[in-house]
């Protein structure tokens, strides 16, 4: 994720609430908020090691930690949330993962 210090600091960086889950999910929401485009490029070879820094959510504090960060991202979301990803393919499906389109095809993934 690359953007200027400027942006950064008028959104005023990473939400310290948001400790582990969907803190940077916040950073770009609150981004496109203040009326900056999210772009992405096919060219960049990115690797996300998911709970890398942080564990697995295998305790019961980690557990209601990660509900309550949901629930506040939820919460402060729920406008954007409800009207749909604008990023997202409109002809997948929301329901499932597999990238299966609304109709019910499924492509495999390469």
């Amino acid at each position: 994720m690359m953007m200027s210090r400027t942006v950064y600091e008028q959104v005023k960086g990473f939400d310290e609430s948001l400790k582990v889950d969907f803190n940077d999910v916040d950073l770009c929401m609150r981004i496109r908020k203040a009326g900056y485009l999210i772009v992405w490029t096919p060219f960049a070879e990115l690797y996300h090691s998911e709970s890398e820094s942080c564990g697995q959510k295998d305790t019961l504090e980690k557990v209601k930690r990660s509900q309550i960060e949901t629930e506040i991202f939820k919460e402060r979301w729920k406008k954007e949330l409800l009207a749909g990803d604008p990023y997202y393919n409109p002809n997948l499906s929301v329901s499932f993962d597999d990238f299966s389109t609304k109709d019910g095809a499924v492509f495999p993934v390469l």
